[in-house]
């Protein structure tokens, strides 16, 4: 169980002893077991208090108390935004399939979002954190001197060696010898694989930066403004961060990028990073957000966008799901960051 589990429902005025926090944190492991696409958006929406459905809560109600009968089955809206917030915490896990969806969504869904209002604040940040930890444990620095498999190898090979001719350990210490090699080399291949694909990504991003090329737009980008090159400089990082979650560095490579630009210091209205995108440019985006686009809403904007042609029909269009002012100003890098955030949510969705 998380220690902070009995705190956070102290928090929200719900008054559980030790045991009954355990039992809501098994609950919440075994849920996660059971999740899918579906379930992970519903999971965020209502750990944010974004609107769901009420079709979600009797279905996450109906599933909880098939794990949990002593759950409350009415008047349990706290409990079941919490009950989310648990789920999502059990995810924040090494290698965790559904982990790095969950954080990015949450991140991606509060940009200028009044509405989003986590039921534990403290939950919100255990995500930030694990963005960074599991995206640095993801890229380690260095690698072990000496394999620990291999280790184990040779210690069994000594068993066999010291057997001498004791026939029968000899055999028992040959094949426990025999079945280490094999996990031993498919333990060394996954490692050395995971190493070959941090290595790739690292050398992608470096002679990007290095080149100063805009492959999204086919130019350099010494030729654009911020305002243009802002949108298309998100979608080429995430297309070049093969490992989730991405680096805790995303920051400064954005600023960096960025700053191939001659007015990258400067801010301006969102409608201006709109306006400044082509119809062939947006026509080519990734796809597949119709089911989440009240979590994403710098591509919501680019979609509306897309559709009207014009900045204030988009505003009309997007304010019932979205708070985002488009005649708001904001840095480059904010607004990098935050599409950058999106594009990687949304791949991390479709890989569910």
């Amino acid at each position: 169980m998380h220690r902070n589990t009995t705190d956070w429902y102290r928090q929200i005025h719900l008054k559980p002893d030790s045991a009954l926090a355990a039992s809501r944190w098994n609950t919440a492991k075994s849920f996660s077991e059971k999740l899918n696409r579906d379930s992970v958006l519903g999971m965020i929406r209502l750990f944010l208090g974004l609107p769901n459905g009420m079709d979600f809560h009797r279905r996450m109600t109906d599933e909880v108390l098939a794990i949990d009968p002593e759950f409350p089955i009415s008047d349990n809206l706290q409990e079941l935004r919490l009950m989310a917030g648990l789920v999502m915490v059990t995810t924040f896990e090494p290698d965790a399939p559904f982990g790095p969806a969950m954080a990015l969504g949450v991140k991606s869904a509060c940009f200028e979002n009044q509405k989003a209002a986590p039921i534990q604040q403290e939950i919100a940040e255990e995500a930030n954190s694990y963005l960074f930890v599991e995206g640095e444990r993801k890229r380690p620095r260095t690698m072990p001197s000496e394999q620990p498999e291999l280790v184990n190898l040779k210690a069994r090979l000594k068993t066999i060696t010291a057997s001498e001719t004791d026939e029968a350990k000899i055999k028992t210490a040959s094949n426990a010898f025999s079945r280490s090699v094999l996990a031993a080399i498919e333990a060394i291949a996954e490692r050395s694989t995971a190493r070959i694909e941090q290595l790739a990504e690292e050398s992608d991003l470096l002679w990007w930066l290095l080149c100063g090329r805009c492959d999204s737009l086919a130019c350099q980008v010494s030729t654009l403004s911020a305002a243009e090159y802002v949108l298309p400089l998100a979608l080429d990082l995430s297309s070049r961060t093969s490992i989730s979650p991405p680096p805790p560095s995303y920051p400064a490579l954005v600023q960096k990028a960025i700053s191939g630009t001659s007015d990258w210091q400067d801010e301006f209205p969102f409608s201006d990073f709109l306006k400044a995108t082509t119809s062939q440019w947006r026509s080519e985006l990734p796809n597949g957000y119709t089911d989440c686009l009240d979590l994403l809403p710098v591509t919501l904007a680019i979609a509306k966008f897309h559709e009207s042609g014009d900045v204030d029909t988009t505003q009309r269009l997007i304010q019932s799901v979205s708070d985002l002012n488009l005649n708001k100003s904001f840095s480059p890098v904010v607004v990098a960051d935050q599409y950058y955030i999106e594009l990687l949510f949304l791949d991390c969705l479709n890989n569910l």
